[in-house]
């Protein structure tokens, strides 16, 4: 079975132990809105990043499910300056 976007979004919240109520109250959003999402099968675009946030996933991963992405992590800029640095410190 293909597991899609609301699949991955119940599993989530069972895992976190929380219930629609409880996304709604931390999207800012009614009940009745979540239940459209559920009736449709799908999370409405404006609202993917705030969900991955709140969960602490990806916008991919809540897509796809796959958390597997190309970007550069945020610190490395930083790690990579602090490595350049220290080679010229030597």
């Amino acid at each position: 079975m293909t597991r899609t976007v609301i699949d991955r979004l119940d599993k989530l919240i069972h895992d976190r132990r929380w219930n629609k109520a409880d996304l709604a109250k931390a999207l800012d959003a009614s009940p009745q809105a979540l239940t459209g999402w559920w009736r449709r099968g799908e999370i409405p675009g404006s609202r993917l990043a705030s969900v991955a946030k709140i969960f602490d996933v990806s916008v991919e991963f809540l897509i796809n499910g796959d958390d597997e992405t190309d970007e550069i992590p945020d610190k490395f800029e930083e790690i990579l300056q602090n490595l350049t640095q220290a080679q010229k410190d030597e």
